[in-house]
């Protein structure tokens, strides 16, 4: 492991206690435990947003307003009751309450959109029977299946309103996968399944319906992909695909496979970059980005590129974001945020429209 991933691992309060597991030593494993926090890919069908924040102990999410330019959260979900616990992804998907995968409950929780406080989930998917696994993120897709990657290279679907000790429909697992420390999940409109591969420096792309050891029908895997621990993966209305990297955003054709170079690359000084995780993007094209070490949420220009400086930045004591990891956004522009460190979520005004600093 680099240097730079040891700083990485150490700025996040891991254990730097090196341990062989599986070939990979824990602080390694630490770290891209907190990477996968945050996968929150999904094709952005909504304006507002929403953050989830991870600190043991203090459970919260913050919720965010169409339009604001403010840095202070409109809404915080956070408290013993919500069973919030290391939030990590996060999402809505149409007109679907807001569902968060929590890596330290191994449990996913789902909110109504205008949840606000102390307040007890809706439902809650927990036990030993559901197959989760120190989940990481979540999606669904336009039947209400929800899509959940986990730790022990497995992604697990569950049916439409599924709550408590409930078995998943299906599971994809094995060998013939390419499943390497999953993390992001986004479908597209044809039920097509995006993952990130952390550890194996790859998206694999899966068919509808798929299970078992199935094989991806695609893999974007090679030294032109400019791929490096990629966590989060989002979808934009024309097809192309958006991942977040150790330092960088690349941005993919629709379709693109094997060793394919990115379209766009967003990095450099002037982006605000800081370990990015989740990443949205509106119907605009406005790409939000959650960044784990900045505890900031920066958003980028419909084709950003380069050395690209953000149109906003939600930051600040004030915005109560705490290594916030995963992102959404519902039809009004309202912005979700998970935050990792202090359990909560978080709700800000998004920007659909008028998007200048």
């Amino acid at each position: 492991m680099s240097a730079e991933l040891v700083r990485r691992h150490t700025a996040n309060g891991f254990d730097s206690c090196p341990q062989a597991h599986g070939g990979v030593n824990a602080v390694q494993r630490h770290l891209i435990a907190w990477r996968t926090f945050g996968v929150m890919p999904l094709v952005v069908l909504a304006a507002s947003f929403a953050v989830s924040n991870g600190q043991p102990g203090s459970s919260r999410i913050t919720a965010y307003a169409a339009g604001s330019s403010d840095n202070v959260a409109l809404r915080t979900i956070g408290g013993a009751r919500t069973g919030l616990g290391h939030p990590a992804g996060i999402t809505l998907g149409g007109t679907s309450d807001l569902h968060v995968s929590n890596k330290a409950n191994n449990s996913v929780t789902v909110y109504t959109r205008g949840a606000r406080g102390n307040v007890a989930p809706r439902r809650t998917i927990s036990g030993v029977r559901t197959g989760l696994n120190n989940p990481r993120d979540v999606a669904l897709d336009s039947s209400g299946n929800l899509y959940v990657s986990n730790k022990n290279n497995s992604i697990t679907v569950y049916a439409p309103k599924a709550a408590g000790n409930a078995p998943a429909r299906r599971t994809i697992s094995g060998a013939r996968t390419g499943l390497n420390d999953p993390e992001g999940v986004v479908l597209d409109s044809a039920g097509n399944l995006y993952v990130a591969n952390i550890l194996g420096n790859s998206v694999t792309v899966y068919a509808p319906g798929a299970t078992g050891n199935a094989a991806p029908l695609r893999t974007i895997s090679g030294s032109r992909t400019e791929l490096n621990t990629p966590g989060g993966v989002a979808l934009d209305s024309a097809g192309n695909l958006y991942v977040s990297n150790s330092d960088s955003i690349t941005v993919y054709a629709p379709s693109a496979t094997g060793n394919a170079a990115p379209i766009r690359t967003i990095s450099g000084a002037r982006t605000g970059l800081s370990n990015p995780l989740g990443v949205a993007v509106d119907s605009a094209g406005h790409l939000y980005v959650a960044n784990i070490l900045g505890s900031s949420i920066t958003m980028y220009a419909p084709g950003a590129n380069g050395n690209a400086a953000p149109l906003r930045t939600v930051s600040g004591s004030r915005a109560g974001l705490s290594r916030p990891g995963g992102v959404a956004l519902d039809s009004r522009g309202t912005l979700y945020v998970s935050n990792i460190k202090n359990n909560r979520i978080t709700v800000y005004k998004g920007c659909s429209r008028n998007c200048g600093p």
